[in-house]
Formats: C-alpha cells, structure tokens, sequence
C-alpha cells in the first residue's frame, strides 16, 4: 500500500521557455538561474492534434502554438517548477511522479535525477528526441521515480525541478509532461507477493510489481525462405495497457526498443527479437525469431547429410578471442536428401567464436559452440548434444 502527499499540488505555478539554441547549456537547471523573463503556467503541459485526446484532463498549459506550429517546429520544452521544502530529512520517501509523452530529463537544483527516452550518456540539446514513443493510454499513467541522487539533492527551504521534456520528433503532433514530487508513505503487506526490477540501496523500497508481463506470440516461427511474408506478434493473453517493444540488431528490448504498432513485412533476413512491457509489472520474457532469406544458390543445394545454416545477423564474423551471437538452423535429410527450402528441423540462438590456434587460419576452421538462452546463458539441448557446460566444438563446417 502507498499514501503520497504531493509536494508540487496539481495546477501548481511554473516557468516555462522553448529553447531555440543551446547557449544556455544546463544553467537553466541552477537554483539561482534568473527564469522571470520566462513564461508562466499551470503545471501540465502539452497538446494533441486530435480534437478527442485522452491528454485533456492534463494538460493545463497548451503548447501547441510554441512546439507544434512553430516555425520551425521544436521539440524540446525547458520548465522549472520552485517548491518547499522545510526539513528534507523528515520526507516519507520522496519520489517523483512524471505522466509523459515522449521523454524527459528531470534536475532537482541542478543535479540530475532520471531521464527516459534518452541514452545515459547523450547530452540533452535542443536536438534531443525521444528514443521511442509511447501509447498515449500508457503516457497518462504516472510513473514512480525514485534514488538516492533524489533524496540527497533536496534542501531546506526554496527547491527547483527543471525539466527538460521532449517529444519524438518536433512533427509528432501529440506532447504531454506532468511533473511532480511526492513523499510517500509505503506500507508493504508481508503476505504479498512484490518482485523488484534493481536494487535500492539508501532509500526504501519501492511497492514493486505484481508480477511480470506475459508472454508473446508470433504468427510465424523462425525458418527459411524465399519470398517476403508479413510477422504478427500479439499478447498471448489480453493486454490493453501493455505495449510490445521489439529489436533487430539482437539486443534485449526495454522500454527504449522499437515499439510495435503494425504487422512487420518480413523482406530480407532478419532476427527479431521482442517482449511484452505493461505498466505495473516487470517486463515479460525475451522471444526470438529469426528469418533468413535464401540467395538463389541455395535453393539447390542439397545433401545425405544435415544441412546447417549460420547466421551472425549483423553481429559480424566470428573471432577467436570472444564468442558472438548466431542463429543456427539445422536440416535434417528428408527421404534420404537434406534442404535448405525444408522447413527447419531446430533453429537455436548460440554463442560461437573460432577454435583452434594452429587451425584458425584455416579455410574451413573449427567452431566453439555454446546453445544459448535469451539472456545469453549457457542451456542444455540434447537433440544438438548441447550440455549446460561452456564451449562444446563444432568441427569443419563447410
């Protein structure tokens, strides 16, 4: 259970500009930056284009005119909300609580706190776009941000919350930001079951999560093939909050993936690799599909033995010194002859790298092979003779 008092009510007085140049840097962020000269609003800021938004009960201050139909449009929005504080040391558990369209760093005086929708390392600028986008039924849940940054970043008195929100392009014709800070009062039931994404360190646990996502399920299985298809991927089980993230350059998904929005038209080979995210629980399992396109000169190749197939998708050629990730797909002969135009007998994700420093050089050198899971784990797959123990061999692959 949680009671949280809002320390910036609803409503509640900011400074707001729209940056046209980066002189500014991150002085605007200070406590002593002079923002009088800024414009003045309610806090809540955003527009949508759609006269029907599920934005409106948010949205406070319109910006439209400053972001949307500017000339040229922008995307970044720079606001400081002041608030009081008179003992730091005596907040329940302070948090902030963002409703958000597309992403955001948050300051408290100065310092920086949280930011989503952008890489760790990136340096926010006018430029700044949000990595990915989010469903608008997503964006006006409030999200919980928590730290030992946070907490140790107040001070008695005058605070300042800066924020830099931006959308995903300055065309995107829907923005939301809704900034705030709570102090929580956290009560844990210990007869209820919570999971916890990372450690919290220094300040309390937060409520944590119900449980995980589900699962996801795609209208065709890795494989082959020739002529291009379209991919569906679907919650196994309803979902209405939840969106799909997904990536084609074999990373794990988060909330910074593509998000999936439309069947995929599936021309070229590709892995593809998606999860289910829904608000309230920890993401749901990785799932892996790969797709390889078959040149021309495959198409007749055929064999009494098994055929394998080895795809690095991207990842580059395999070296000696560390092992990369593959695809690999087995066809066993059929009536006496293996192809690649079969369907696949086992497609598996595996870590290779070449084998044998007097061999390495060679035109058809040896393979260390491991079957891996979706986290890049070592796992038993007897069909392939594949134990939980590293670096199996594979000899001579043609």
């Amino acid at each position: 259970m949680e009671d949280s008092v809002p320390l910036i009510p609803r409503n509640f007085p900011a400074r707001y500009s729209v940056p046209t140049d980066n002189s500014l840097d991150t002085l605007w962020t200070l406590p002593g930056f002079d923002d009088r000269a800024w414009r003045l609003g309610p806090n809540g800021f955003g527009f949508d284009t759609n006269p029907v938004s599920v934005f409106s009960p948010w949205i406070f201050t319109d910006v439209k005119a400053l972001l949307f139909d500017a000339a040229p449009q922008r995307g970044s929005l720079f606001i400081r909300i002041p608030f009081e504080v008179a003992n730091p040391r005596a907040l329940l558990n302070p948090a902030l609580e963002l409703r958000y369209d597309d992403g955001f760093v948050a300051y408290l005086n100065g310092v920086e706190v949280v930011r989503q929708g952008i890489s760790p390392k990136a340096l926010p600028s006018i430029a700044t776009t949000s990595a990915f986008g989010r469903s608008n039924d997503v964006a006006i849940l409030p999200e919980v941000f928590s730290s030992l940054v946070l907490n140790q970043s107040f001070r008695p008195g005058t605070n300042i919350l800066p924020i830099h929100a931006f959308n995903r392009a300055p065309t995107d014709g829907d923005f939301l930001i809704v900034p705030g800070v709570i102090s929580r009062h956290l009560c844990n039931r210990t007869n209820a079951e919570r999971y916890f994404a990372i450690p919290s360190p220094g300040v309390a646990n937060a409520i944590g999560f119900r449980g995980a996502s589900g699962n996801l399920e795609f209208s065709v299985k890795s494989r082959t093939f020739v002529e291009r298809f379209q991919l569906v991927i679907t919650p196994t089980l309803p979902a209405p909050l939840a969106e799909i993230r997904f990536t084609l350059d074999g990373s794990i998904p988060g909330t910074n993936a593509l998000l999936y929005t439309s069947p995929l038209q599936i021309t070229n080979s590709m892995q593809i690799r998606a999860r289910l995210i829904e608000p309230g629980f920890l993401p749901g399992r990785v799932r892996t599909e790969a797709f390889a396109r078959l040149a021309p000169e495959m198409l007749d190749v055929s064999s009494d033995l098994p055929l394998i197939l080895v795809h690095s998708y991207g990842a580059g050629n395999f070296i000696e010194s560390q092992k990369r990730a593959g695809i690999l797909f087995v066809h066993e002969p059929r009536r006496g002859r293996s192809s690649f135009t079969n369907e696949s007998d086992l497609v598996f994700r595996a870590g290779l790298k070449i084998r044998g420093s007097s061999s390495a050089g060679n035109p058809k050198y040896n393979w260390c092979l491991d079957c891996w899971d979706e986290d890049d784990r070592n796992r038993e797959l007897r069909s392939w003779g594949c134990r939980p123990e590293p670096n199996g061999s594979f000899t001579h692959p043609t």
